[in-house]
């Protein structure tokens, strides 16, 4: 009778460890899996970030080149057709009439 009971605990607790493991190795491939969807979205947040600063720096340069007058000048005269005094402004139309 001692015989079977030591071999019972035996069994449970070699069933109990078998168990556990099979949980410590689901815990760790779940754990590698987050490890690589984090990885990949640090990534796409890189590219994300390096996108972002190119625009910044485009933006960063026409800011600096509406404070410079002479620049304003122009962009105002050519984007809104603006004139000087005693100017005579002339539109070249790109269509042709027949």
């Amino acid at each position: 009778m001692k015989i079977q009971y030591n071999r019972l605990y035996r069994f449970t607790f070699l069933i109990f460890l078998y168990f556990l493991s099979v949980y410590a190795f689901l815990q760790s491939f779940h754990e590698f899996q987050f490890t690589l969807d984090i990885t990949k979205e640090i990534s796409s947040l890189e590219k994300k970030i390096d996108e972002e600063k190119e625009v910044y720096s485009v933006i960063n340069r026409e800011r600096v080149k509406f404070l410079d007058r002479d620049y304003m000048k122009l962009y105002v005269r050519g984007r809104y057709l603006l004139t000087k005094e005693g100017e005579h402004l002339y539109i070249k139309s790109s269509h042709r009439y027949q």
